[in-house]
């Protein structure tokens, strides 16, 4: 019983983290992966089809992050883009 319940408990999560970062980032399809929590502290991000993100992932800055098609993220990566460069 608590097996079913920890995997319903889990699809919901799965929804809602995918649904979050599609409102965030303003992605238009749904061709892309979350395995956990991403953090998003830019909202300028452009994510391509067939992505994979992996747990622990920070998009951070003021500038464009653009993710091209067929990547992956590894756990842990820290994406930084600037307007201003650096």
């Amino acid at each position: 019983m608590f097996k079913i319940i920890y995997k319903v408990i889990n699809h919901i999560k799965v929804k809602y983290r995918k649904k979050v970062f599609k409102l965030k980032t303003f992605t238009k399809h749904n061709n892309f992966t979350l395995y956990g929590d991403v953090n998003i502290l830019n909202t300028d991000i452009k994510i391509g089809r067939n992505v994979h993100i992996y747990p622990n992932v920070t998009f951070w800055g003021t500038g464009h992050i653009e993710i091209g098609d067929n990547c992956s993220i590894g756990m842990g990566t820290v994406i930084y883009a600037s307007k201003s460069g650096g």
